[in-house]
């Protein structure tokens, strides 16, 4: 999957999943906690999202799971992990 693919999915997932404005920018340098205001249980709700957009699990004791802070972050490890 091509990365602005995979970025856009991304977006229409977090805006959908949490009422964010249509117009409201997202970037890959978008921060999930500070920018967006994203907090534990919204993360694993954007997880259960994720997995069901994609058809993959993702292990909640993932260590890698903590280093993730942008988009791009998520993107990366995604791509990575899953080779979506």
């Amino acid at each position: 999957m091509e990365d602005k693919e995979l970025f856009e999915k991304l977006e229409r997932i977090v805006k959908e999943s949490f009422e964010l404005p249509k117009r409201k920018e997202i970037t890959p340098l978008t921060l999930l906690r500070e920018d967006l205001g994203m907090d534990s249980l919204d993360e694993y709700e954007l997880i259960y999202e994720i997995e069901e957009e994609f058809g993959i699990v993702i292990p909640e004791d993932d260590k890698y799971l903590v280093d993730i802070e942008t988009f791009k972050d998520l993107a990366n490890y995604l791509k990575k992990n899953y080779k979506l």
